[in-house]
């Protein structure tokens, strides 16, 4: 807090943290807040309007991977010697990418085909010319946001480890409070994937004493990615 201020006649200043400034706009004071943005994903609870610091949780996992995935993946002959994948990754993933179901993911990772077959599309270069941009990279760049590293954590698991890290009688509060903000969660399917994630996961040894039986989420008043400003 910075005390009063002579020149802008401010008797005292206090910085609300973006992770409690979204549950403004949800007239709420208890939420599981996830902020997925460009370099990192971060999860903060919040307890009756107060962050419960001890259980914050950072991964560098979020909209930078995919537009790697993108990079890796889309054929880097159709680009001209003067264009960069670097300048128009992101615009590939906006436009063109989506998070694809949990069964469809499973099956693709295995190399089999599976129907319907997501169609290939072409993306427009300053309205001159165009690249193909294949289904199954448009299906699967997202999945590396759902992959467990060597420490077997991902999105998923950092929300599990909070809520089973927290006292118990907050735990069905945060299950039954989740809020996403950040651009990444913005992607076509990205909240029903998280939730299909994370009942999965419910089933393994490790989770399954949690005695939570369904997730529920917030849908805000605004887009994610400045539901936090308007709070």
């Amino acid at each position: 807090m910075i005390k009063y201020n002579a020149l802008m006649q401010v008797a005292s200043l206090c910085f609300v943290p973006s992770h409690c400034a979204s549950l403004f706009t949800l007239g709420i004071s208890t939420g599981l807040v996830l902020d997925v943005g460009y370099k990192e994903a971060i999860l903060i609870p919040v307890c009756e309007g107060v962050p419960v610091l001890r259980l914050w949780q950072a991964m560098a996992l979020a909209g930078q991977e995919v537009e790697n995935q993108i990079k890796t993946r889309i054929d880097m002959g159709q680009l001209s010697p003067d264009e960069s994948i670097d300048s128009i990754a992101e615009d590939i993933k906006v436009r063109t990418c989506f998070v694809t179901t949990l069964k469809r993911s499973k099956i693709l990772a295995t190399g089999q085909n599976v129907e319907p077959k997501t169609t290939d599309v072409e993306y427009h270069i300053n309205g001159e010319r165009s690249i193909t941009i294949p289904g199954n990279v448009r299906e699967t760049a997202h999945d590396v946001l759902f992959e467990e590293n060597i420490d077997e954590m991902s999105i998923t698991t950092m929300i599990l480890e909070t809520i089973i890290n927290s006292n118990v009688d907050m735990r069905l509060k945060l299950a039954e409070n989740i809020v996403l903000i950040g651009g990444t969660v913005m992607a076509k399917g990205f909240m029903s994937r998280l939730k299909e994630e994370l009942l999965e996961k419910l089933k393994s040894p490790k989770y399954n004493n949690l005695k939570i039986t369904k997730f529920k989420f917030h849908i805000g008043p605004a887009y994610e990615n400045y539901i936090a400003w308007l709070g």
